[in-house]
């Protein structure tokens, strides 16, 4: 799956959960999951550029610096240990929500002079929830297609110095 798919799930995940506050903390680790998206397409993106600009017959320190980015043997390790402390994280803030929902809901009811309905609460609780957990799936069937196609997460036969 594309960046240009994943990332607006990612950011209605991020207004969704930021702006409930009950969900904030889902909503922060959304960001986390923005960037460990755009990070590797950033990467990407420099390393397909860098190709077409050499294809084209440019030369300078910079082009050549991108294409020999490619040679840097990039980890899946770190992105696939992220998305899992991602899950125990979203994990455990969606269980200590459900277990403390009250001492939460009186929490923010002193502290931010807001008027709790159970229901409506409680729904936009669930529905941050799904947002959150949707980002995540589509967050891995992104990597799934990153770690076969994109030239960041494949070896390459280059020395690594330039």
């Amino acid at each position: 799956m594309k960046a240009k798919y994943v990332i607006p799930i990612i950011i209605i995940s991020i207004i969704g959960n930021g702006v409930n506050l009950y969900n904030f903390p889902l909503g922060f680790l959304s960001i986390f999951i923005l960037l460990m998206v755009i990070l590797p397409n950033i990467f990407n993106g420099v390393i397909v550029y860098g190709r077409k600009m050499k294809s084209k017959g440019y030369k300078s320190i910079l082009i050549d610096t991108m294409v020999d980015f490619d040679a840097i043997n990039h980890s899946k390790i770190i992105y696939i240990v992220g998305l899992i402390l991602l899950y125990m994280l979203g994990a455990a803030f969606m269980i200590f929500q459900l277990t403390q929902f009250e001492y939460w809901q009186n929490f923010i009811t002193i502290n931010a002079n807001v008027l709790p309905s159970f229901v409506s609460n409680l729904f936009f609780m669930i529905v941050g929830d799904i947002l959150f957990l949707a980002s995540l799936v589509v967050v891995i069937m992104h990597f799934r297609y990153m770690f076969r196609e994109a030239p960041v997460f494949q070896k390459s036969n280059k020395s690594k110095y330039i």
